[in-house]
């Protein structure tokens, strides 16, 4: 039988599912003695299932094969694993908990004579072959009601809300960031397979389906959705890259923005003989969205794949800068320029601690203490390039328990170890690269080649690893996801108009050194403080400290200025040559 009726399908679920498949972990739910039916879509159903071990865990079981739309056994295996390991490490791609394969042989009644995970070595034309997949449960951003009306989820979706679609756009375009990087492409970027959580706020995306995992970044059609398609895709000669799925991920954008319509078309069907024009743009969408957004939407749409974004960071640059301002957009933008900044400062404050404060202080590692800093390092290294550091973090742990166990413990130890475990990585990397760099100094001094005391220049030491440490936190900051919180650092200049003040009054201290000692500061402990402060010549790093950060805003305000002006001459171009197209 090819035509199945819903109630068919759910004789033959039933019947599995009291069998304890296709998953002896999960039921598919019920109400009234009938399957709760979450949706259908071109090639599956989608029903609740829970835990069998609890009824308040829910998921969606997305079952394919009852209308002969499976897939090849091996690429379902690789597309669902491929959403399965992206799923695990962002928050923004619906999460894989299971998947099978089963083959199901009937009677003439319909009825489940036997179901098992291996192809028979007889399969007759009552066999059936289910791929099932168990899932979160989350509902589509579009649904279609029983009389034909489409339905938005939020209700700010529906209505062109440009603040709305650019969270959806921020949060899908991290899970097609994150999906580029490991080198697979969705194909299938549409309204249709993107998700929301009402309780998170948050949007995913999900139906990896036709996803392919490539060598070489580049894909051949499979299949694409009308509309959506980049105009390569729909040849089938064409090999396509990530481009493709960006814009995809632009047209999704712009029927957002243009009232759920397609360029040209009054409906969401598309209008092929416009919108795949060799050298077509799209139009200004119908909604009230801002002139910038529109930039963005037209170049992820251009026809022309080398005119596109190429990458979804370059878009996603781009998304952020409207999300927030100008100023936070060119720091993500150009944040590489902290790092590099920051190491060489890193490096070279360092060197100077080792010569300057510690001359005489010879540091000679163990094994396990190579160990523990090479972690330490590796989780800033990872936490860089967005990998999961959960690895790295129980090395960190196992090596710093023994080393306490070897060495003796002390509370100082303790906490240097609990900072090192619940650092996102950048105060991890800049102590471990501190004490490695501090140890080839040492090694160095005790061959000769680097003889003499130096301790009058300690300011120097100071003022380059306070430098060194605010441009790799900086990093750490724009690197972040979640901009929320960077945004909060950044705006109005908080972040290194702070800095500026902390270093002024470090230069205040060492003006007023003679004026420091009366009054209040006859306190032990505070004198303490202030000899310290005093030994280190706060108003050399005042002073240098003040001028750094100086020197770094200007430069940011100049790179920007000519930036701006350099965006402003491509609208320009952009404008004319939409003018003389049309």
């Amino acid at each position: 039988m090819n035509i199945w009726t819903s109630e068919d399908i759910a004789k033959i679920l039933i019947q599995l599912d009291e069998m304890q498949l296709p998953f002896p972990k999960y039921a598919l739910c019920r109400e009234q003695g009938q399957l709760k039916l979450l949706g259908r879509g071109g090639s599956s159903e989608v029903y609740e299932a829970m835990s069998r071990s609890s009824e308040k865990k829910k998921y969606a079981m997305k079952i394919m094969g009852f209308r002969n739309h499976n897939s090849d056994s091996e690429f379902f295996k690789e597309s669902v694993q491929v959403q399965k390991d992206i799923g695990d490490f962002q928050n923004y791609v619906v999460k894989i908990y299971d998947h099978t394969e089963i083959w199901v042989t009937l009677d003439e009644k319909d009825d489940v004579v036997s179901a098992v995970k291996e192809k028979p070595e007889t399969v007759s034309r009552t066999t059936l072959k289910l791929q099932i997949v168990v899932m979160e449960k989350i509902p589509s951003v579009i649904t279609r009601t029983k009389s034909g009306n489409i339905r938005m989820l939020p209700e700010a979706l529906s209505h062109g809300d440009e603040k709305e679609i650019l969270k959806l756009a921020y949060e899908i375009g991290l899970a097609l960031k994150k999906a580029h990087n490991n080198n697979v492409l969705h194909r299938d970027v549409k309204l249709e397979n993107v998700f929301y959580s009402e309780t998170k706020k948050q949007y995913k995306l999900g139906d990896f389906g036709i996803a392919k995992k490539t060598k070489d970044g580049f894909a051949g059609t499979i299949a694409f959705t009308k509309g959506y398609a980049a105009p390569e895709v729909r040849s089938s000669e064409d090999r396509y890259d990530n481009t493709a799925d960006i814009y995809s991920f632009g047209m999704m954008l712009y029927v957002l923005s243009n009232n759920l319509k397609f360029p040209d078309s009054n409906t969401y069907n598309v209008n092929s003989g416009m919108q795949y024009t060799p050298g077509y743009i799209v139009p200004e969408p119908e909604c009230n969205i801002s002139r910038d957004f529109y930039s963005v939407i037209a170049k992820a749409c251009m026809y022309n794949p080398d005119d596109r974004y190429q990458s979804m960071d370059d878009m996603l640059i781009d998304i952020e800068k409207l999300m927030y301002d100008a100023n936070l957009g060119f720091k993500i933008e150009h944040k590489r320029s902290s790092l590099v900044m920051g190491s060489i400062m890193l490096l070279f404050g360092a060197a100077a601690w080792k010569l300057t404060l510690a001359p005489d202080m010879m540091i000679d590692l163990s094994l396990w203490e190579y160990i523990f800093l090479a972690a330490c390092l590796g989780k800033y290294v990872l936490n860089v390039f967005k990998n999961n550091t959960g690895f790295t973090t129980f090395v960190i742990l196992c090596a710093g328990i023994y080393l306490m166990i070897s060495s003796g413990f002390s509370w100082i130890k303790l906490l240097l170890l609990l900072c090192m475990i619940i650092s996102s990585g950048t105060f991890s990397g800049y102590f471990s690269a501190l004490v490695l760099i501090a140890n080839f100094i040492s090694i160095m001094q005790r061959g000769g080649t680097l003889p003499g005391s130096y301790s009058e220049y300690s300011w120097v030491a100071i003022t380059s690893l306070s430098i060194a440490y605010i441009l790799l936190d900086q990093y750490a900051l724009l690197s972040r996801e979640d901009k929320k919180i960077t945004n909060i650092y950044y705006k109005k200049g908080f972040y290194w108009n702070l800095m500026v003040i902390v270093y002024f009054l470090f230069f205040l201290l060492g003006l007023m050194k003679n004026m420091i000692r009366v009054g209040m500061f006859h306190i032990q402990i505070l004198d303490r403080i202030v000899d310290i402060l005093l030994s280190i010549n706060p108003m050399m790093i005042g002073l240098y400290g003040m001028a750094f950060c100086i020197f770094w805003i200007g430069r940011e305000k100049l790179l920007m200025y000519i930036q701006k002006k350099q965006l402003q001459m491509m609208n320009i171009q952009n404008e004319n040559e939409y003018a003389g197209q049309y």
